[in-house]
């Protein structure tokens, strides 16, 4: 029988408020009902994998919400990690207040100092529910531009998971995460390493990432991504083949707690899709023990065993951290 090609994996759960599968987004302090289907990962648990939760800063503040994650921490090893939502972690901005819905949310948009002041608010609360600092975290909606690396560094973020390779957004709202790399890389700001572990993203065909002008489309025909919402089994599987036969060593899935919970998005309208939807993924975790030599990995675990140097990149790239004050234009 051939030896079993080995690999890592790192689910991570951005746990936070409902309601954000509408093209709005808002200011006000929100619901997170959803916090309790949390409950529904425990056969995972069971089958030894390890989870890291991004928290949002609504979550570390709701006392129902910090008893469950406790529970997770302490009986199931579960890692909690900062999400931030710029939109609605305090201080709002000028003129907003808790009745503003905004329609659009770009980071880019958010002065550095608005962004500064919120993370000290989200990293706060989480330290004070942790009892230590954070240094794991992730920023909403994939946001993160070659401008907050410098942040992240400043908060003590040892670990990210906001890069999502083969996308590029319209500039200069969104970021250009296109020629990341799948699996982890370290990034280097003033001598402390950043280690990022990006969501496994694979192209069809490998020399896709050479098409600059198909870059903004490219996730849309050319790229499989391991979101298990929108892709069916077999794609999952296709995904997992293609990463594997051209080197990739991780696996990193993710998903929102409000796609547990249902009616809690437009993909999960009843139990029967939440339930279809969770046996699905544990269908898939049992074809990567048929065919894999699987290692379950928090994503901090994962960045320390299987990071390396970041590739050289252009200086407009936002998947890593380029000093633009150092290049000569």
């Amino acid at each position: 029988m051939a030896e079993k090609r080995k690999l890592a994996l790192a689910l991570s759960i951005d746990v936070e408020e409902e309601g954000l599968f509408s093209g709005t987004y808002p200011c006000g302090t929100p619901q997170i009902h959803n916090i309790s289907q949390l409950s529904r990962l425990v056969p995972f648990f069971d089958r030894g994998i390890k989870a890291t939760f991004f928290c949002a800063h609504c979550v570390f503040e709701d006392k129902n919400a910090q008893k469950l994650l406790e529970t997770m921490r302490n009986k199931y090893g579960v890692e909690i990690g900062a999400h931030l939502h710029h939109w609605n972690t305090p201080p709002l901005r000028r003129g907003q207040n808790d009745s503003t819905i905004l329609t659009k949310a770009w980071s880019a948009k958010v002065p550095l100092e608005d962004l500064y002041a919120k993370m000290e608010t989200l990293f706060g609360s989480a330290g004070n529910f942790l009892g230590h600092s954070v240094n794991v975290f992730r920023m909403g909606r994939w946001d993160l531009h070659n401008s907050h690396w410098q942040m992240l560094h400043d908060f003590g973020v040892r670990y990210d998971a906001s890069i999502r390779p083969l996308h590029a957004f319209k500039f200069p709202e969104g970021p250009n995460h296109f020629d990341a790399p799948s699996d982890p890389y370290k990034i280097n700001i003033k001598s402390a390493d950043i280690c990022e572990i990006p969501l496994t993203c694979v192209p069809v065909l490998d020399n896709l990432r050479l098409i600059e002008s198909f870059q903004t489309n490219l996730h849309k025909w050319g790229g499989l991504t391991l979101l298990p919402v929108e892709h069916p089994l077999w794609l999952m599987k296709l995904t997992t083949l293609l990463h594997a036969a051209r080197g990739g060593k991780t696996l990193s899935l993710t998903w929102h707690s409000s796609e547990m919970m249902p009616g809690g998005s437009p993909h999960m309208k009843n139990e029967n899709s939440v339930n279809r939807f969770l046996n699905k993924i544990l269908a898939w975790l049992s074809w990567l023990d048929d065919n894999f030599e699987m290692e379950f990995l928090t994503i901090s675990r994962m960045g320390r065993q299987y990071a390396i140097a970041a590739p050289i990149c252009s200086k407009s790239a936002d998947w890593t951290f380029v000093d633009h004050e150092r290049i000569s234009i």
